[in-house]
Parts: C-alpha cells; sequence; structure tokens
C-alpha cells in the first residue's frame, strides 16, 4: 500500500468528522487508551491508602478475590466523561491560544501557547479532581 494515504481509506463524509472534530476525537481515543492501563492502577492506589495494605501485590490479589478484574475499572465512567471533557478543553484551549498568537518564532509560539492553555485548565480540573477523588474515595472502598 505504498503511497496510499488516509483520504483514500476514508470515506469523504468520516474524513470531515475527523478533521472538524479532530481534537475531540484525540482527547476521547487518548482517555480511553491511559483509563484501560492506568485506571486498574489508580484504583490499587487508592484502596492502598485507604486500607493500608502491606503491599500492591496483597491489595491486588484481596481486590480480585472480592470483586473480580471488572472491580479494578469500578468508577472508571465517571473518569472517562471528566478526562474526555478536560483533555478535549486542553487540546481545543491550545491550539486556539497558540494561533492567536502574533510571535515568530515556533518555538515560543508553543510555549506561550501551552502556557495560557494551562493556565485556563487549571481553573476547569482543579474543581473537577477534588469532585473526582471525594466521589472516587466513596465508591471504591469495599
Amino acid at each position: 500500500m505504498q503511497g496510499t494515504s488516509t483520504s483514500t481509506l476514508l470515506p469523504e463524509n468520516l474524513q470531515g468528522l475527523l478533521c472538524t472534530y479532530k481534537h475531540m476525537f484525540a482527547a476521547i481515543s487518548s482517555t480511553c487508551c491511559s483509563s484501560v492501563f492506568g485506571y486498574p492502577l489508580d484504583n490499587l492506589k487508592t484502596r492502598m491508602q485507604a486500607y493500608h495494605f502491606k503491599s500492591l501485590k496483597n491489595c491486588t490479589k484481596a481486590s480480585l478475590q472480592k470483586e473480580g478484574l471488572l472491580g479494578l475499572y469500578k468508577g472508571v465512567s465517571i473518569q472517562l466523561a471528566a478526562v474526555s471533557f478536560v483533555r478535549t478543553t486542553n487540546f481545543t484551549s491550545y491550539e486556539l491560544a497558540k494561533n492567536s498568537l502574533a510571535i515568530e518564532d515556533h518555538f515560543q509560539k508553543c510555549f506561550v501557547g501551552g502556557m495560557m492553555s494551562g493556565s485556563l485548565l487549571s481553573l476547569i480540573t482543579c474543581p473537577l479532581e477534588v469532585m473526582f477523588q471525594t466521589r472516587k474515595n466513596r465508591n471504591i472502598l469495599f
């Protein structure tokens, strides 16, 4: 398939959707990937802090015996929704900030755009993180 571009592999209407909502698709796909692999470890970390297990191995064993593999993903839907929203906001605000700057140097433009986006994002993520952790601690515990 040498020389085949993505445009020939996807229908035109799907290409248009991907182009229009590229930040949202990137945010949701990255959130799904990170949640599949990272959420169980975060879940176990929370349980270790709440129940003072001696090791990650003991915590994992107890969690799997009591709730099974799906127990490690308890509460993941809240994280998927919240983090997808935050990442979409982050990607979009970064692009908007970067493109609105009248700076010629590419590195400086990216750096300042990232600072602007990060500042906005912290105003959104801090309250969400407090809410998320409070709810997670309430729901995750055995």
